[in-house]
């Protein structure tokens, strides 16, 4: 009989599936900003300019060697990739902006039963100088 309730234990945990964990917010500790690229016109000619649209919390880590994206290898062209809480709106018409470094954003991942979006980036350079070419 203890043998019989013992197997029983054993199905039930054998049974439950373990949540996925959600995204902490003390993991996100870096504040980064979204931006658009424009380009205008003034009197000394054409100024490309970056206009923040979203402030967000991020997680980074840093990337080096071969990564995979819908099965395309974006090999070292990924410097680092970027953790925010979900946001849907952005696109890899988008820039990320971090510590006056500029970061183009390669490849955005929209996993449908998570809390968060990925931003597959490579830096371009500082603000001043650099940033503008990609």
């Amino acid at each position: 009989m203890l043998w019989n309730f013992i197997r029983g234990i054993r199905l039930l945990k054998s049974n439950i599936t373990p949540k996925k964990p959600k995204l902490c917010i003390g993991g996100m500790s870096h504040r980064i900003k979204i931006q658009k690229r424009t380009q205008r016109f003034q009197s000394g000619g054409q100024v490309v300019v970056f206009e923040t649209v979203w402030t967000v919390w991020s997680a980074i880590e840093t990337r080096s060697g071969m990564v995979e994206f819908n099965d395309i290898n974006i090999e070292s062209v990924v410097t680092h990739i970027f953790k925010i809480r979900r946001l849907n709106d952005v696109t890899t018409e988008y820039w990320v902006n971090y510590k006056s470094n500029n970061y183009k954003i390669l490849a955005v991942e929209h996993n449908n039963d998570a809390d968060h979006t990925l931003l597959h980036c490579r830096l371009t350079g500082l603000d001043t100088k650099g940033g503008s070419k990609s």
